[in-house]
């Protein structure tokens, strides 16, 4: 067995750096930090974080054939378990990796993992658990000669949100950059799946970091309709309405959601259109939404400012609705986190 690789790195999502697989995410910070081995879970058992390995005869890895999930903590409470798991068991529906009915299980496997992993990590801090399942193991490859799986792998673990990693962003905002490389057909993967195949983002992301290491790609399509960036979804602010993508082209996002409802309660609607970049240019604010960072300004595009290309006041409403909903200062804690992290 070898230890798992599942995914390709993705600087900047600290849920997509977790999710390289089950015996990595987590334990590079807890051995950088003295602190105890986390535990994960995989296929039933409860083992060290270590020991969670997956064979190179698993269709994760073979053909990416793998679906995921990251949800975080407030507090070390898990938020918004439901909407993950629902969207997790609309991704095994639509793929056919593993029966969507194993969700039903893994609540519990959630309430474990937090209530061993979370005494693990400073106080003030809280957790990434990422789920993850994939087709299970290519019999042919592990010398066997039939074509089909044996039966999906499953993995939950927990990594340490590094929170400090958008400290700055707060207050700065976020870059933006649209790409050569397009965004993954609706008719070659329905984008509303959580999955790993990411081939092409690691192309985006590289392609971005050539010009500026500090900037997010977002992806667009062929008739050049942007979508959304690796973390999260793409959302902007007209001065009257939220603007976002048709929601048939983009994953259905959480944290997006979270944002609907703090701004329907402000009287403020949401309206689903084909964005391209003049829409982000001529919008008063635009946002990234994820649930590691919840949600950050973008300030910028293409190198062009955004608005006056300062952070703006919806901005600053909608993360502190999001604060007391939750009862954490995000952006505090943030803070906090990067203070800590300052030799």
């Amino acid at each position: 067995m070898s230890k798992w690789q599942l995914s390709i790195f993705l600087p900047h999502e600290t849920a997509e750096i977790a999710t390289q697989g089950c015996s990595r995410g987590s334990l590079l910070p807890a051995i950088v930090s003295g602190m105890s081995e986390p535990t994960a879970y995989l296929n039933g058992a409860w083992v060290p974080f270590s020991q969670a390995t997956l064979s190179v005869a698993d269709l994760g890895i073979v053909q990416a054939a793998t679906v995921t999930e990251m949800i975080r903590t407030f507090g070390h409470q898990p938020f918004r378990v439901e909407q993950h798991l629902a969207r997790l068991r609309g991704s095994l529906t639509k793929t056919g990796i593993a029966d969507p009915e194993l969700v039903s299980t893994l609540p519990g496997v959630i309430d474990r993992i937090i209530r061993e992993n979370a005494p693990l990590i400073p106080t003030g801090h809280d957790l990434g658990i990422v789920i993850v399942i994939t087709a299970g193991i290519q019999p042919m490859y592990a010398g066997g000669s039939a074509i089909a799986s044996t039966g999906a792998t499953v993995c939950v673990h927990t990594f340490p949100l590094l929170l400090e990693r958008w400290a700055e962003h707060y207050h700065t905002g976020v870059h933006l950059i649209v790409p050569s490389v397009r965004a993954m057909s609706s008719e070659v993967i329905d984008p509303r799946i959580k999955y790993r195949s990411r081939l092409h983002w690691f192309l985006a992301d590289r392609e971005v970091r050539s010009t500026d290491p500090s900037a997010m790609a977002l992806l667009a399509d062929e008739q050049g309709r942007l979508t959304e960036t690796n973390s999260g979804n793409l959302i902007l602010f007209n001065g009257r309405s939220l603007l976002t993508p048709q929601e048939d082209t983009v994953l259905a996002g959480i944290s997006q959601d979270v944002i609907f409802e703090l701004a329907a309660a402000k009287g403020i609607e949401r309206q689903q259109r084909d964005l391209h970049v003049e829409d982000v240019l001529n919008a008063a604010e635009a946002f990234v939404s994820s649930t590691s960072y919840c949600l950050l300004p973008v300030t910028s595009i293409n190198n062009r400012p955004i608005g006056t290309g300062q952070v703006g006041a919806m901005f600053q409403e909608l993360i502190s609705d999001w604060s007391a909903l939750v009862k954490t200062d995000i952006i505090g804690q943030a803070q906090q986190a990067a203070r800590e992290r300052t030799p």
